[in-house]
């Protein structure tokens, strides 16, 4: 089927699917309504593209309610004599697990791209973006080698970073990020960092604990830190991330008790 999308509008938009596509979910082998399992298999989904492919620097990014969405199937049937019946299936989607999407993200001739070609610690800026965009890649190097010095023992009773983001009119800041790392149990821990007007920063508390037991069996450097978009699957907002080499660096504290 196909869309077509008005500079005015009432922002709810319907199209007619392919009847052909249509006649086969109908026709469909009885096996596959048999469970959810069995018609997910069957049925993928509606992928929604562009008509044309954009050009450079062109096009536009759409974020759709994934709440409200509903498909509305209108068809006949008989019950094997002279009488024909109509009837209407509406199937809603009332909560986001019902949404799954998949996107390209051209980056060409964005400032994006010179990040993601260069590995080297100490980048001015980096960048999270939902929809599959990008994670934010956190190290800090020189921590294992502190906590390690034989003339001292340290307990880390606080492990606090704050990071800065730049404003922009293109993406409209969150309320929050994620700040995600391995805990000593194996499993991707989520801490959540909320937005501060007043300069733009991001603040994450990491439990002491975790990072006690990471630095003391010298596997710190394995935690794997990353900053994400907290909603990755259906906002394609985009932060840019101040790094150590700009003007506004990330802070990290470390409160510690010296045994």
């Amino acid at each position: 089927g196909s869309i077509f999308i008005n500079v005015e509008d009432s922002g709810v938009y319907q199209f007619n699917l392919d009847y052909s596509a249509a006649h086969h979910l109908m026709t469909s082998d009885n096996e596959d309504y048999l469970s959810n399992d069995a018609f997910k298999s069957f049925f993928g989904g509606i992928y929604i593209v562009p008509s044309t492919p954009p050009s450079i620097n062109e096009g536009a990014i759409y974020q759709l309610n994934p709440k409200g969405i509903s498909i509305h199937l209108s068809f006949s049937t008989t019950n094997g004599m002279d009488d024909i019946y109509d009837n209407n299936i509406v199937y809603s989607v009332e909560n986001e697990r019902n949404i799954f999407a998949k996107f390209h993200h051209d980056f060409n001739d964005s400032e994006v791209k010179d990040v993601f070609n260069d590995s080297t610690l100490g980048q001015q800026a980096f960048y999270v973006q939902g929809l599959s965009g990008s994670n934010g890649k956190i190290k800090f190097p020189t921590v294992q080698n502190w906590f390690n010095n034989d003339s001292s023992n340290y307990l880390v009773t606080d492990f606090d970073l704050i990071i800065y983001a730049v404003d922009n009119s293109s993406f409209t800041l969150p309320e929050q990020l994620v700040f995600t790392y391995t805990s000593s149990l194996g499993i991707r821990t989520y801490k959540s960092g909320f937005l501060n007007s007043e300069d733009n920063s991001y603040s994450f508390q990491i439990s002491n604990a975790e990072v006690n037991k990471a630095l003391e069996s010298n596997e710190f450097n394995l935690m794997d830190f990353e900053i994400s978009h907290p909603f990755p699957g259906n906002n394609p907002d985009q932060v840019k991330l101040l790094g150590v080499s700009s003007d506004s660096p990330p802070n990290l504290l470390i409160s510690y008790t010296k045994y």
